[in-house]
């Protein structure tokens, strides 16, 4: 992975996990929707190139994704009014996201399949880190284990209220995900740049 790919996932990563809740349900609804724009946005890239509008590509691309979340919006309110009222502005977010990841690996000679295959794995490896820091702020902030549920939260409790402390509920919050973002980040250009040195050595 380039360097430039991994500035722009955890500038990804911080538009989803520092705006939004602490809270799992939050973090699978949101990275779904991004899992869905991820795919979405591949397939009509890959339709604009067809038809040979390539100039017209990031804003009807930008429609598309902002269209889809509207339409993604409409069904979370009918299904899980809470849920859309807590996110409120954060479900827009993936959308943007969506847009950075889906212009990051394109490769427009590869076939319709491969291309979607390919944004579904790279999609897929951003979001299961971030489902585990949702998972962690989630127990360590509020003693709890959420899903998604037809009334808002299925919340399952870890840690007994008399049990938690300040720190732990201070990871919930968004100063706490920047925190654990920039430790995440200092892990990862550590491991970039070993592997760089490494690729250097080998070539020497």
């Amino acid at each position: 992975m380039k360097k430039n790919d991994i500035l722009a996932l955890i500038a990804v990563a911080v538009s989803i996990l520092v705006p939004a809740p602490g809270r799992l349900a939050y973090g699978i609804v949101l990275l779904l929707l991004l899992l869905l724009l991820s795919v979405l946005g591949t397939a009509f890239r890959f339709l604009i190139k067809k038809i040979k509008m390539d100039d017209l590509e990031p804003v009807l691309t930008a429609v598309m994704l902002v269209s889809v979340t509207v339409l993604y919006k409409q069904f979370l309110i009918m299904i899980s009014p809470l849920t859309a009222l807590v996110l409120g502005f954060v479900i827009y977010l993936p959308a943007l996201s969506a847009f950075v990841i889906t212009g990051m690996h394109r490769k427009t000679e590869e076939p319709l399949s491969a291309q979607i295959r390919s944004e579904f794995f790279h999609t897929g490896s951003f979001c299961l880190p971030a489902l585990g820091v949702f998972l962690l702020r989630d127990i360590v902030g509020y003693g709890t284990l959420t899903l998604p549920s037809y009334g808002g939260l299925a919340e399952l409790t870890l840690i007994a209220p008399k049990d938690r402390n300040y720190l732990g509920t201070f990871f919930a919050s968004a100063p706490g995900a920047l925190i654990i973002l920039a430790i995440a980040t200092m892990c990862v250009s550590f491991a970039f740049r070993y592997h760089k040195s490494g690729e250097e050595s080998h070539a020497v």
